[in-house]
């Protein structure tokens, strides 16, 4: 045996394989982009679909439900065909066959020309320059905000260990905190939805939308940031200030923006039902006209 034999091992004491030293395998870094999908994808988990997707998605959709509006027409046809055709195989008509079929082509030949409309259009509304304009909110206040949301969900999938080992009543403030920036998401989803639904946007003054979107793009990313500039091991533990600490102070100033938030969104629902309200008073002037003459 020569004693350069790879396939062999000289020692002077038996061989054990199993606490043989193993050549450290170095790890090599995340590719950036894959580590941003990643972060992504953890922020989905935590706290859902970012709210620039949520809001696009929503305008696309009611889009696409005005262009369907043709499709009621198509399927009473086609019915009205199909029947025509059971009701000349059963009185053996030739000419109402005809003209049934006649129909039936006619309702195929139009369906197949509003299904190709109806992608154009779709593809129309899904541009991001019709996405933008039809949006009250502006992409770079969504970004912002979106961008915050995923460095926090970043910082608590890092601390989730240290979390999982404190007490239960740190684990529900950061229940709290994330239930917290869910209904702010929610509160912005249905201000988007009633500025969708009606011009009740043109009623808003331009504070108040100016500072919907300050929310978006400087409010709420600075007191997280802030939050988030806190070291971990003390964010959520050490006092700061009148017996409250970094967490307690945040959900404090998501609460204070919350307020607000809710106070503009009610008034959208007050400009929403703004003309139900003068139906309402014109009706009842002439009711009381009516009352006076008799």
């Amino acid at each position: 045996m020569h004693p350069t034999d790879p396939k062999y091992v000289a020692s002077n004491r038996p061989v054990n394989r199993r606490t043989t030293s193993l050549p450290k395998v170095e790890e090599k870094p995340l590719n950036p982009t894959l580590k941003n999908r990643i972060t992504s994808l953890r922020a989905k988990h935590v706290f859902g679909l970012s709210l620039s997707d949520q809001l696009k998605r929503r305008t696309i959709s009611s889009a696409s439900n005005k262009v369907n509006s043709t499709q009621i027409l198509n399927i009473f046809c086609l019915t009205f065909s199909v029947l025509g055709l059971v009701l000349a195989a059963i009185q053996h008509s030739f000419s109402i066959a005809m003209l049934a079929s006649l129909g039936l082509l006619i309702c195929l030949i139009w369906m197949g020309i509003a299904r190709a409309r109806h992608r154009s259009a779709l593809q129309y509304v899904a541009n991001s320059t019709f996405a933008d304009e039809a949006m009250f909110f502006d992409e770079l206040s969504l970004l912002a905000f979106d961008k915050v949301i995923e460095k926090l969900s970043l910082a608590q999938c890092n601390d989730h260990d240290q979390i999982a080992q404190s007490s239960s009543q740190l684990g529900e403030s950061f229940a709290t905190l994330k239930s917290q920036l869910l209904a702010i998401k929610a509160q912005f989803i249905q201000i988007h939805e009633l500025t969708q639904q009606s011009n009740s946007q043109m009623d808003l003054p331009i504070d108040d939308k100016f500072y919907l979107n300050e929310c978006l793009r400087r409010y709420l990313p600075d007191s997280l940031e802030s939050y988030l500039q806190v070291p971990a091991d003390i964010r959520n533990t050490k006092v700061i200030e009148n017996g409250k600490t970094a967490l307690d102070l945040l959900l404090q100033q998501l609460h204070l923006l919350q307020m607000e938030i809710e106070h503009r969104a009610e008034q959208l629902r007050k400009n929403a039902a703004a003309h139900l309200l003068r139906q309402q008073r014109f009706l009842e002037a002439k009711s009381r006209e009516s009352q006076t003459i008799q």
